[in-house]
Order: structure tokens, then C-alpha cells, then sequence
């Protein structure tokens, strides 16, 4: 599947987040957990797989892994309040 071509790949990227959402949905953390992971593993392009990610991993209990993916949200987005969404900045 890593060798497949970069059109596949991102379909298949699309299609995993997709399946993570409706996992989510239906209060089914393991799944959506592992459906994020493709979709991230896929390239999916949206940071918000890695947030989705990080609340099912702490959904599921795996608090020392689940602060290294909310890490790697916020590097993506770094003016993201995990709280309230991202912040507005008047300057």
C-alpha cells in the first residue's frame, strides 16, 4: 500500500478519515483511533486528523502517547486553543 501511487494513496487518505469520523460519531474510539492513523499514515492533509487522533487516544486511556500527537497538532497549528478553537489575535 506505501508504494501505491500518490493519487491512490491520497484517496485512500480521504476515505480513512472519512470512516474515522463516522467511528467517532458512533462512540467507537478503537476504530476511529485506527482509521485516523491510516488517514494520517496516507497523508491526509487536514491537521485536524492528528486532533481527532489525540482525543481518541485519550477517549481510550493512552495518556503518554496522547501527548505527543496533541504536540504535533499544535506544531501544525500553533495558535490553536485546545479549550476554545483556534485564537483570535488583535494586532
Amino acid at each position: 500500500m506505501l508504494n501505491a501511487p500518490r493519487e491512490e494513496r491520497a484517496l485512500r487518505g480521504v476515505i480513512a478519515f472519512e470512516m474515522a469520523e463516522n467511528y467517532r460519531r458512533l462512540n467507537q474510539s478503537a476504530h476511529a483511533l485506527t482509521a485516523y492513523g491510516n488517514a494520517v499514515r496516507f497523508g491526509y492533509p487536514d491537521s485536524l486528523a492528528w486532533l481527532r487522533m489525540a482525543q481518541m487516544l485519550h477517549r481510550e486511556g493512552c495518556y503518554p502517547k496522547v501527548a505527543d500527537v496533541y504536540r504535533q497538532f499544535l506544531a501544525m497549528r500553533p495558535g490553536f486553543d485546545l479549550l476554545f478553537g483556534p485564537s483570535i489575535r488583535k494586532g
